[in-house]
């Protein structure tokens, strides 16, 4: 078997060789198990990996390489630009209304970054977060913490490449270093455009995604707090009835994501209050996210309160947690009809 000695040789990056030795190590291992190998390709299958293992020890022990991660703030993770190779260290935020990350997928790509399958050739395009918090976005960290102007410098934004990046600090918190590679700075204040751009909205997007970049194109209710419950864990069908009394169609939503004028439904009523007053007034109820989220609570509460009146709507749901054996009736609701007979019972129990 003839074996890539040369490779420990050439001008590779410290990333570029840690995973070589993966790769070569995986050969080893197949060699190894097969039995047929011959002992002395076995020996030069080693010797490579040794070399390679020297390589790279001293690409991490190079002056310069040295000063750049030696005793690294805690969070903070070594992006490597790509217009110079050179290497800085900066916390990851997003932000807040961006596409939600999947755990599902950053997993994903922790194992294909751990096992050294990884494509350097990936962009992970960001921006700083001083610059984007100037501009008026509201910038978070992955926790969801909103980043202070005070502390923005320590911060890049990923605008693409979220679920990688977070991949990338997940392999690092364990101790063990992973160089983020192909990083681009992009300078641009019109972040929601931008992210459009790059997703051609909606090819591969769902309501919750359309939802949250609209936010940011529009910048106005009731797309922020339908985004915030969206987030929250709602259902997007269930925010827009709860702030609007209407749903939101397809047509209106792609011409705010787009960022042109655009019309609710006429007879649409944008109420934030309302909204916010009648999932809190649930919530006291006992009434989990899970259980608030299915529109039929909105929709059998309006029915109610144009029957009756907003303020005797309100009180009943108020008094909501005095009917008998309420979290069994709220578990049986399955339509808006059998939600008006809860709020009844509940109006009846009113002193």
């Amino acid at each position: 078997m003839k074996t890539n000695v040369t490779n420990a040789k050439g001008n590779m990056t410290l990333s570029e060789v840690q995973k070589q030795i993966v790769r070569e190590e995986k050969k080893l291992e197949k060699l190894m198990e097969g039995k047929t190998a011959r002992p002395t390709t076995i020996q030069k299958q080693e010797l490579l990996i040794k070399k390679l293992q020297d390589q790279a020890t001293q690409l991490s022990e190079t002056p310069v390489e040295k000063a750049k991660v030696t005793q690294p703030e805690k969070g903070m993770l070594p992006f490597q630009l790509a217009k110079d190779g050179e290497i800085i260290r900066r916390k990851l935020a997003r932000v807040k209304h961006n596409r939600p990350v999947e755990q599902k997928d950053v997993d994903d790509f922790i194992t294909i970054i751990a096992n050294g399958e990884y494509e350097d050739a990936y962009p992970i395009i960001v921006a700083e977060a001083s610059k984007l918090i100037e501009a008026g976005y509201e910038v978070v960290d992955y926790d969801g913490r909103i980043i202070t102007p005070e502390e923005a410098t320590d911060y890049l934004v990923v605008l693409d490449g979220q679920h990688r990046s977070k991949a990338f600090a997940q392999l690092n918190a364990t101790g063990t270093e992973y160089v983020i590679p192909n990083v681009h700075i992009k300078d641009t204040e019109n972040v929601a455009k931008y992210l459009i751009t790059i997703n051609r909205a909606g090819s591969h997007w769902d309501k919750r995604d359309k939802f949250a970049i609209a936010q940011l194109t529009a910048g106005t209710e009731p797309f922020t707090s339908i985004a915030d419950r969206i987030a929250e864990g709602f259902n997007p069908s269930t925010p827009m009835l709860i702030y609007t009394g209407k749903k939101i169609s397809d047509s209106v939503l792609n011409k705010v994501l787009k960022g042109e004028d655009y019309k609710l439904n006429s007879k649409a009523v944008v109420d934030i209050e309302r909204g916010d007053k009648f999932i809190t007034l649930c919530k006291s109820a006992g009434m989990s996210v899970e259980l608030i989220t299915k529109r039929y609570f909105i929709e059998g509460f309006n029915s109610f309160a144009l029957s009756t009146s907003d303020e005797e709507a309100f009180k009943a749901l108020e008094n909501l947690p005095k009917v008998t054996d309420k979290d069994t009736k709220l578990k049986e609701v399955k339509e808006g009809d059998q939600f008006i007979v809860l709020l009844k019972e509940a109006k009846n129990n009113i002193q």
